[in-house]
């Protein structure tokens, strides 16, 4: 059973690490043959995904003896998370949009809303920058204002 993480209303500020936790525990919890690192857990790292999950490509009751033919297959997830129930969109970074363009099917975006709520929610999107070209998804574009 998967215990959620407590969300206080003091802890708002940490909703971003709230849902990467959860992710993170979650799948620790659904893949126990693989090797997930939640790569931010003690600060933020600055790459453009929050979790890894290895696979030994090859591993399993079958596993072949040779090890020069058996690879790790690595997926990279990156989680946005959001308090509110309804919000469809959320922020993606370039180096995250181009780590995704470079990562394909290997690029995980999970996709938490209403964190620390009942009306908890997770997504998970494979290959984002796929689902843009296929035209199920879509890329908004918000203008700051400028500063003066």
């Amino acid at each position: 059973m998967l215990l959620l993480p407590r969300l206080h209303e003091v802890d708002r500020a940490n909703v971003g690490r709230w849902g990467e936790r959860l992710c993170y525990e979650h799948l620790q919890h659904s893949q126990p043959d693989s090797h997930v690192v939640w790569v931010n857990e003690h600060s933020e790292s600055g790459l453009p995904y929050d979790i890894t999950i290895t696979v030994r490509e090859g591993s399993g009751q079958h596993e072949m003896q040779d090890d020069s033919v058996v690879r790790d297959s690595v997926t990279y997830v990156e989680v946005k998370t959001s308090v509110a129930l309804d919000k469809p969109f959320f922020e993606v970074s370039m180096r995250e949009l181009e780590f995704a363009q470079r990562s394909g099917s290997a690029y995980h975006l999970y996709r938490v809303t209403g964190a620390g709520t009942a009306g908890l929610s997770v997504a998970c999107l494979r290959n984002p920058v796929r689902c843009v070209s296929s035209g199920s998804g879509s890329i908004v574009l918000v203008l700051q204002r400028a500063q003066g």
